[in-house]
């Protein structure tokens, strides 16, 4: 068992270094190209970050092991609304972008009505619904595009011969890379060692892995508060868990159609009412901040949820 801890505290180096030279990279891009912060954390890191998710979903469901997958996806959500936001708000106050309120909640809840009834219709996610779960993502995808071009030059960098786009673009695809096996290793030793106490399957899915594979997430917006780049952060979040549903969840049910148990239900309304929680903030006060007082409540939540499946 020891490896395991071994394999697991590299992961965690993999993890920090791969966010660290990510957000730098995908920054430096979206400022010379004009592009807001919260679009490069809605799209780019988002989906980089979304990686282990998608590895673990699809190998989970090719083996037959449907729990997990789903259990992954949704436990992630959860983990990434409670754990991530929350943690990252003791450190520093989150803004709550616009944008977020306006077009990733109202898309956050669709695509969390749409996988709760998809699944209850026939218990599966079939090849049809996972189309159309993907045809949603490349629909927030145009959106995100044209809010983009709307409001390019606003973060450009002024000396431009500082900027080499190769350089930063290897940084991208080296951090991607980094965050994706150092999730593989924190996930797959974790998963070792919850396997010798004879832990579930729909346990693991829903806790474990959720929290392995939002380590990538978790990593990324802690660098990204110390950075002061507090506008990654939300989007950050919000597009993988947009990500995870329609985008990981849909092409992994065209390779494969996933069986859905009704047990998933209980935790999609639980991340129903997640999301309408960080919505309230948002009227809460003047100041559209997740606090630090608010990010230990979002903390609170979170070790409540994980009580809850323990005991239950």
């Amino acid at each position: 068992m020891v490896i395991f801890f071994i394999l697991i505290l590299i992961g965690f180096f993999m993890l920090s270094y791969g966010a660290n030279i990510l957000i730098e990279g995908s920054s430096l891009i979206g400022k010379r190209f004009g592009i807001p912060e919260i679009i490069i954390g809605l799209t780019i890191i988002s989906i980089g970050t979304s990686l282990p998710e998608f590895i673990i979903t699809l190998t989970s469901a090719v083996s037959g092991s449907s729990d997990i997958s789903i259990g992954n996806i949704v436990g992630s959500c959860i983990c990434n609304l409670l754990l991530v936001l929350g943690a990252t708000a003791t450190i520093k106050k989150i803004p709550i972008d616009e944008s977020v309120i306006k077009i990733s909640l109202p898309i956050s809840y669709l695509s969390i009505i749409l996988l709760f009834f998809f699944g209850n219709i026939e218990n599966k996610i079939s090849k049809s619904e996972g189309i159309l779960l993907i045809l949603f993502s490349l629909i927030f995808l145009l959106v995100l595009w044209n809010i983009s071009k709307n409001n390019g030059g606003k973060y450009k960098i002024e000396n431009k011969e500082d900027f080499k786009l190769s350089k930063n673009i290897f940084k991208i695809i080296l951090g991607i890379f980094l965050l994706k096996y150092g999730g593989d290793f924190v996930v797959d030793n974790s998963v070792n060692i919850a396997k010798l106490l004879n832990i579930s399957e729909t346990f693991i899915g829903l806790t474990v892995l959720s929290i392995g594979t939002s380590l990538p997430e978790l990593v990324t917006s802690i660098i990204a508060s110390k950075k002061g780049e507090t506008d990654l952060i939300l989007g950050n979040v919000f597009g993988s868990n947009i990500f995870n549903i329609l985008l990981i969840l849909g092409s992994t049910s065209i390779i494969k159609p996933i069986n859905y148990s009704k047990e998933f239900n209980y935790s999609l309304i639980i991340l129903l009412m997640i999301t309408f929680f960080i919505w309230f903030l948002n009227f809460w006060h003047e100041r559209k901040t997740i606090t630090k007082y608010e990010g230990k409540i979002l903390l609170l939540m979170y070790l409540a949820y994980l009580t809850n499946l323990i005991v239950y």
